[in-house]
């Protein structure tokens, strides 16, 4: 074993001031409208892809439309105006069940059916829940006798025709 050197420090490393860690700085303010047209541009490319996904999908359409033939045409008109009639059809239906069961024609787009006998018994059960009583119409208004001619004794009317043609005659008196 060699003895140690008496010329070297105890402590061979020099001391140095205890290690810190670096604090972060405090969160810089955000920049809200920095923020905000970021998003805004965002929203600009998404609605520009939009209107370039709409044109491109109105050119396939014309596409398929050109390629479809004659029968295939004929095919989906014919589609559509059956569609058309069983809706027509079922307004109908509606508004027959609704008049022959006394609804007012308000209620008529609240019948719940597709056939007749679904469309009469949810009628019905309007009616229940409305109870029998039927609403009443308003009251005619009552003539208010204090309002227009009065009428008046014969007395009174040839005194009146009287006043007139005194009037009239002897302006002055």
């Amino acid at each position: 074993m060699t003895q140690p050197d008496s010329t070297l420090p105890e402590n061979p490393e020099p001391s140095a001031p205890p290690v810190v860690p670096p604090v972060a700085p405090p969160p810089a303010e955000k920049d809200w409208q920095a923020e905000a047209e970021k998003w805004k541009q965002f929203s600009r490319q998404n609605e520009d892809r939009a209107k370039a996904n709409a044109d491109a999908a109105k050119t396939l359409k014309s596409i398929q439309d050109r390629d479809l033939s004659e029968l295939d045409k004929a095919k989906a008109q014919i589609e559509e105006l059956q569609q058309r009639a069983v809706s027509a059809e079922r307004s109908k239906l509606r508004s027959d069940v609704a008049l022959a069961k006394g609804l007012p024609a308000d209620v008529v787009g609240a019948l719940v059916g597709d056939t007749a006998e679904e469309l009469t018994a949810h009628a019905d059960a309007l009616l229940k829940w409305r109870g029998s009583a039927v609403p009443a119409a308003p009251a005619a208004p009552r003539p208010d006798p204090s309002q227009g001619a009065q009428p008046v004794s014969q007395t009174a009317a040839d005194e009146a025709e009287w006043q007139q043609y005194k009037a009239l005659v002897f302006p002055n008196s």
